[in-house]
């Protein structure tokens, strides 16, 4: 019966006339009807609206935050929760807003409001006793690992934090009572003699060390660099960090033992000097999982200083492709992305076809202001999101997608955030 109506339209009809022409508004009513409906809803937004929306402000008092959809060009408002005044967003991955302060942490759906709560960030022992000191040790990103239906409570769910100290990585579960940590105790993997590189690759394939004899033709990479994290991604089920170095590390999940530290494997990856252009004073990367492929991206800014702003200009993105055919793997250069766009921002990173999405085109990169302390320390609006626009990789020219104005006080880090409010499970 629930479905009679739905039958009796030929089903050419739904997909070129009535479909096309639902909003996400729509669509929440229509899954609201039943569970047919509600799977059927749930296929629709992933077809018509695959792009994700850009949050781009906050009511504190009102508990409103204010989100951009890109493909309808408006802007919504949904309701969040109370948070206390030192909440910061650290991450968003499959329609939910990671949310940590120094008290407790939990992320948080705001199309669905779905709360799941998850342990305080790691802070080491001797720093408890002083907040002054705790507040040193935050979450610089945080992701969720892919989840079937993680709308539901119940849901176990596997989060990972990169810390403000870059060379500590936390994983843990919604359930545990505290983080697995990677920390910075490692051994030495380069030495230099004579001019020439000797570096010793740790293969995933065998517990035996290769070692492989390179000519410098660039300069060393620090060593500091080698334990430094720049961003992390959960890539084909598996926890991947990225060195500042350009190397790749994969972490195991965490055993029932939370004080033991995390497993890791160090990729089998060819030493790359991190690329450095002298126009550019800022130079950040992103890992990015399109299509299957691990990409890295490069973003290229300089600081522009006026009398009504202190921020940075992004000019320009390259990207590479991790090779997974050579051995040993090596990072290179990329000069198309074909139909895919980029959606590039340090609380998350994603790539989606354009296929299909009217008035988008592929092989470009949408990108946001990055500058994620100004928001975290809560001062009084100065960027307005002036940093962001869209890289075309064809030309490198770059234009602006969202024209911020005094209306929208950005006392929140603008955050990509993918729509999830229809759950397609009972």
């Amino acid at each position: 019966m629930e479905m009679e109506f739905y039958d009796r339209i030929p089903k050419h009809m739904w997909d070129l006339v009535i479909f096309p022409r639902l909003s996400l508004k729509d669509l929440i009513r229509l899954g609201a009807l039943c569970h047919s409906w509600r799977s059927i809803a749930a296929e629709i937004q992933r077809y018509l609206h695959p792009l994700p929306w850009l949050m781009i402000s906050r009511d504190v008092d009102k508990q409103i935050g204010t989100f951009y959809s890109l493909s309808e060009a408006k802007t919504y408002n949904l309701k969040l929760p109370d948070l206390v005044l030192e909440s910061y967003c650290c991450g968003t991955s499959q329609g939910f807003l990671i949310i940590a302060n120094w008290k407790n942490n939990f992320i948080f759906n705001p199309f669905s409001q779905t709360r799941i709560d998850i342990p305080r960030q790691y802070v080491p022992p001797e720093y408890e006793s002083d907040v002054l000191d705790q507040i040193r040790f935050y979450l610089k990103k945080a992701i969720i690992l892919p989840t079937p239906d993680i709308n539901t409570v119940s849901q176990c769910v596997v989060v990972s934090g990169l810390s403000s100290d870059l060379a500590i990585i936390e994983i843990c579960r919604s359930q545990d009572p505290e983080w697995a940590i990677f920390g910075v105790d490692k051994k030495e993997r380069v030495d230099y003699e004579s001019g020439k590189e000797l570096v010793f690759y740790l293969d995933s394939s065998s517990d035996d060390d290769e070692e492989e004899e390179i000519i410098i033709g660039l300069e060393p990479i620090r060593k500091d660099d080698e334990w430094s994290f720049s961003d992390i991604l959960f890539y084909k089920g598996m926890l991947h960090g990225l060195t500042q170095a350009n190397g790749l590390v994969r972490f195991e999940l965490p055993h029932d033992d939370l004080k033991q530290p995390l497993d890791y494997t160090v990729l089998n990856v060819r030493p790359m000097s991190k690329p450095t252009d002298t126009r550019f004073k800022d130079v950040s990367s992103y890992l990015v999982d399109s299509c299957g492929e691990l990409l890295m991206v490069y973003r290229y800014s300089n600081p522009c200083n006026d009398a009504k702003n202190i921020r940075n200009v992004t000019k320009k993105f390259v990207v590479y492709k991790l090779d997974q055919s050579s051995k040993p793997f090596q990072w290179v250069q990329l000069q198309s992305l074909g139909d895919q766009i980029l959606f590039l921002g340090r609380s998350s990173s994603m790539s989606i076809s354009a296929a299909g999405v009217p008035g988008f085109k592929g092989n470009c990169i949408y990108f946001t202001d990055d500058i994620w302390p100004y928001f975290f320390n809560g001062f009084e609006p100065i960027y307005r999101n002036s940093d962001n626009g869209v890289f075309y990789l064809d030309d490198g020219r770059i234009e602006s997608f969202f024209n911020s104005d005094e209306s929208y006080s950005f006392n929140l880090a603008p955050v990509w955030l993918t729509p999830n409010w229809i759950s397609s499970g009972k």
